[in-house]
């Protein structure tokens, strides 16, 4: 009777413990539904790309695909023949009016590591950006080699 006692405690103790820590590992790594990242939660497509004065509207398909969640984000869209093939992802926060988006994974290595801050403004559901304001990889500051780049994303509603 004792040794059953003393199982169901331990057991009781056990699974005790296991829920307050993972509330408290919850409570740590999720973010708060009224983050400011989160007002961006969504799949969001580009309709308006402007590179160094050469604008691209998208016709029948978005120019790209983000996808943004509670700080991170993932994007996928077409290389210069068409082909869905390219992306990344990785994390982002919001400073005020300031995107800072760090790629953690990319088609292209070479990217990984960099960190873009970009300006942008929400209207509704439509997102406009002005990228690399500030670009930094390996702590260094790379703007000066940056294009001039803004852009025109619009929430996906279906």
């Amino acid at each position: 009777m004792k040794k059953q006692l003393l199982f169901k405690l331990i057991s009781a103790s056990l699974l005790f413990f296991i829920h307050i820590n993972t509330k408290a590992q919850n409570s740590k790594s999720l973010p708060n539904k009224n983050s400011s990242s989160s007002i961006l939660n969504g799949a969001w497509k580009m309709v308006y790309d402007n590179v160094n004065g050469r604008i691209t509207v998208a016709k029948d398909q978005p120019l790209k695909v983000y996808v943004l969640c509670d700080g991170f984000w993932m994007w996928f869209g077409p290389d210069s023949a068409g082909k869905w093939n390219q992306g990344g992802a990785g994390t982002y926060e919001i400073d005020g009016n300031i995107w800072k988006q760090k790629a953690i994974y990319s088609f292209d290595p070479d990217r990984i590591g960099y960190i873009n801050w970009s300006k942008f403004e929400l209207r509704n559901d439509t997102l406009y950006m002005q990228n690399y304001v500030k670009m930094f990889y390996k702590d260094e500051d790379v703007t000066a080699g940056s294009p001039k780049r803004n852009v025109k994303w619009v929430r996906f509603k279906e």
